[in-house]
């Protein structure tokens, strides 16, 4: 009787601890229509209307805009460099990852050493190209423990 008590509460702490750090995650169109406060206006501003973005694509960085970049395109090629990127750009508020194909599943690595490095960060958003479930994008954000962070994704397959 004590063996399963103690399992039991074992088990009870696991799930606890589990639900208090994992990192949320949740879908762009979805946040945005089911709040309305001014995070979810800023991150609608930016993700509709021209901002100063600086491109990260196969490990090539092109800055757009004027000084104060504030949005980070990147694919899962370049993640490698974005932590010189962030100390470079302090006024970033958005991080974007796209992933292409299940290749990029396995190049993707983010931690929350690299996203301290970048000061005003508000939203980091992946961006797939092809079915990926709301687990599977856990799983790739399981390094990030920030509550202060907005973790998003979106699934966008081309036509």
């Amino acid at each position: 009787m004590k063996k399963s008590n103690i399992f039991l509460t074992v088990v009870f702490l696991i799930s606890i601890f589990s639900n208090v750090y994992s990192q949320k995650i949740t879908e762009l169109n979805s946040y945005l229509q089911s709040q309305k406060t001014s995070l979810t206006q800023r991150l609608n501003e930016l993700c509709t209307t021209v901002q100063p973005t600086i491109y990260m694509e196969r490990g090539f960085v092109k800055e757009t805009g004027t000084n104060n970049q504030v949005y980070i395109k990147t694919d899962a090629h370049s993640l490698s460099k974005l932590p010189g990127t962030l100390d470079k750009y302090s006024d970033v508020e958005i991080l974007e990852i796209r992933i292409q194909n299940s290749t990029d599943l396995s190049l993707f690595n983010l931690n929350q050493e690299t996203l301290n490095k970048a000061g005003k960060l508000k939203f980091v958003l992946i961006r797939s190209e092809f079915p990926v479930s709301e687990t599977e994008f856990k799983n790739l954000l399981k390094g990030v423990k920030n509550s202060q962070l907005t973790l998003l994704y979106e699934v966008c397959i081309p036509h």
